[in-house]
């Protein structure tokens, strides 16, 4: 690998889809072979590889205009085509927040887990619009616990999924991307506009830098002790007995 591509991959790298994959990694361990594993909203099905030794089936409602992987289903979360107890697994990351009812849908996986089957999900407290018009909602821990435990998932795990640190470099590098290089006429006269570029470029360059910066310390040292993360990840399951007959 050459100078230029290893610097350009450090340069771009996101401590988010870094935790994300080894969070899926982990899952996908835990499944023996064989598995049937849902992808609910699959996307673009960038972890199918890490579940090649399972029934991987992914699904998505497809009505975003972005490039989709090879779906097994099109279909809508609040209502899956399959038979109740059906997979072993399921995964939904990054998807919660794109769902106009999201405890319904909630409702629908667990429905399809067998008992005793486990739920691997991930959703956004702070990200940006996005995939506009399907993006409804941010969540809080209490928030997620609150959905995931009213239709019957047992939480065993909800934690951040990046640090502190990859917060910052999400909140520095928006910054960065955002400001303009040269101020737009409606903020006064050509001179203002000239004189203020020297500080904008400046100030676009320390973003960026510093954003790099805390992304590789994110990866080094994975600080959660102030809960001030980007995104959530929780895992669950379906108890073997329902909880009502308690």
């Amino acid at each position: 690998m050459s100078l230029y591509t290893t610097a350009r991959r450090w340069l771009a790298t996101n401590s988010s889809r870094v935790y994300l994959e080894r969070f899926l990694q982990q899952a996908a361990r835990q499944l023996p072979a064989g598995s049937r594993v849902l992808d609910a909203g699959a996307g673009d099905c960038r972890y199918a590889g890490l579940f090649q030794h399972t029934n991987y089936i992914a699904v998505d409602f497809a009505k975003v205009a972005k490039p989709y992987g090879e779906l097994d289903v099109i279909a809508d979360l609040v209502h899956l085509p399959f038979p109740s107890a059906y997979f072993d697994a399921i995964i939904c990351t990054q998807v919660l927040e794109h769902l106009p009812k999201p405890q319904i849908a909630l409702g629908e996986l667990h429905r399809l887990l067998r008992p005793g089957g486990k739920l691997w999900l991930t959703a956004p407290l702070y990200y940006e619009e996005h995939e506009a018009p399907f993006d409804f909602y941010r969540y809080t821990r209490f928030g997620l616990d609150h959905l995931l435990s009213a239709v019957g998932f047992q939480i065993t795990s909800l934690t951040p999924l990046e640090g502190y640190w990859g917060t910052l470099a999400y909140q520095w590098r928006s910054a960065a991307y955002q400001l303009p290089w040269i101020l737009p006429s409606s903020y006064g006269s050509p001179i203002v506009r000239l004189v203020s570029i020297p500080f904008l470029i400046t100030m676009k360059l320390m973003l960026a830098s510093a954003s790099v910066f805390a992304t590789h310390v994110d990866l080094r040292y994975y600080d959660t002790s102030r809960w001030h993360c980007k995104n959530y990840k929780i895992e669950a399951y379906k108890p073997d007995i329902p909880q009502s007959t308690l």
